[in-house]
């Protein structure tokens, strides 16, 4: 997993680091709002798949798991990306255009991508894993480098090479042992009442931390933050994400052992893997936080050519508030393998409310960008962890509802 992380993460930083050398700094603005929005919720529809699939795929033969899984993300993609274009249209006042279009064909190319690895992902089919994303990695990477040869470039050029490589990367055959193809027509496609209950507490879970830290790109110019400052705190984000998302690889095997432990009723032990897991992603933090304050400003101006500057205390308050939003992974995936749906609802929604307060306060808006997710994905961890972990001590089955 860490080969398949690297890859996919790699991504982020070509666009970021090419569209920033070849892309004006308006247009760049521009394109990151529709980047921030189109990501948001595209992965908010498509990582509540990838954390059930191990329960999923558990209760189903591995065809009829492979083909439902994929189908969900499908349907779920297309409604994201026609969602998120609506809001960067009203948000932006921009009518639909070029980089509309060319985001439109990256949201439909990311579902694609999602529902193959999600499949792969809760079969334990983490070498497959690998070799598609090194695919998709190597793909977007001669695209976006050709674009280094074309000054002025449209924004909606950026969005290609990824939409590319997310394609090719879920149609590549690796050629290691035989792979479950979804069928249509195939029967097992539909998924419990409560699965999708389940599903549905799980993707307003996910919008709500995907947009602590992207909400805040794409609410960066109605605070009066100017397109030079969203750019450097959108280096700075995909900077701080290099150790976060390395950390993201034990998440998917976490999870695996999180519905293992539930399904043999040792839910004991489960409530104490995830504090453990907490206490190990806090100290991460902090000192991933010391690395961004020493390292991120230049960092950010070898990312980005030079063309954008930041401070120390801003580097540190970025990694500060993604790995706050980071921290609140573990008690959804806890919530998931448990069952229950009361706690992500009611500890996401007081985000909500957070962020929204902090977003009405009388300071700077380059201040709003790190307090909001910061503050609001705290209060978050804050409920939702303990809830999580006293059902789990409490419970020694499995819960359907809490």
């Amino acid at each position: 997993m860490v080969a398949s992380t690297v890859a996919l993460g790699a991504v982020s930083y070509l666009v970021l680091g090419v569209g920033s050398r070849v892309v004006e700094t308006e247009a760049m603005g521009s394109f990151l709002s529709l980047w921030a929005v189109l990501n948001t919720m595209v992965l908010t529809a498509v990582i509540p798949i990838e954390h059930l699939a191990p329960s999923l795929m558990a209760s189903r033969d591995r065809a009829a798991g492979h083909r439902s899984v994929f189908a969900h993300t499908i349907v779920l993609a297309a409604a994201s990306t026609v969602l998120a274009l609506v809001i960067n249209i009203l948000t932006s006042g921009d009518g639909p255009g070029m980089l509309q279009l060319a985001g439109a064909a990256f949201g439909i190319a990311l579902g694609v991508w999602s529902g193959r690895r999600a499949g792969l992902v809760g079969g334990g089919e983490f070498r497959r894993v690998r070799h598609r994303s090194i695919t998709n990695l190597a793909v977007a990477s001669v695209g976006l480098g050709a674009l280094l040869f074309v000054p002025h470039a449209n924004p909606a050029l950026l969005f290609l090479p990824a939409a590319l490589g997310n394609l090719l990367g879920a149609a590549r055959n690796p050629g290691h042992g035989s792979e479950v193809t979804p069928q249509s027509g195939a029967p097992g496609l539909r998924l419990l009442a409560s699965e999708y209950r389940l599903l549905g507490a799980m993707v307003g879970a996910t919008f709500v931390t995907l947009a602590l830290t992207n909400g805040s790109i794409v609410l960066g110019r109605t605070w009066g933050v100017d397109a030079g400052n969203l750019v450097a705190y959108a280096g700075l984000l995909n900077l701080v994400r290099v150790p976060y998302t390395l950390l993201n690889n034990v998440m998917a095997p976490l999870n695996l052992r999180f519905v293992h432990l539930v399904r043999t009723s040792k839910t004991t032990e489960l409530a104490a893997t995830a504090v453990k897991a907490s206490v190990a992603l806090l100290g991460a933090i902090g000192v991933t936080a010391l690395g961004s304050a020493a390292l991120g400003p230049t960092a950010l101006g070898i990312l980005t050519g030079g063309k954008y500057g930041t401070t120390t205390a801003f580097a540190a308050g970025v990694a500060l508030a993604e790995g706050a939003v980071w921290l609140t992974v573990i008690p959804r995936l806890v919530g998931s393998a448990l069952g229950v749906t009361r706690p992500m609802i009611i500890s996401w929604g007081i985000g909500i409310a957070v962020f929204s307060m902090v977003a009405v306060l009388p300071i700077e808006g380059s201040h709003k960008v790190v307090i909001a997710p910061l503050a609001a994905s705290a209060v978050i961890s804050g409920i939702a962890l303990p809830w999580t972990l006293r059902l789990a001590r409490r419970s020694a089955v499995v819960i359907s509802d809490a």
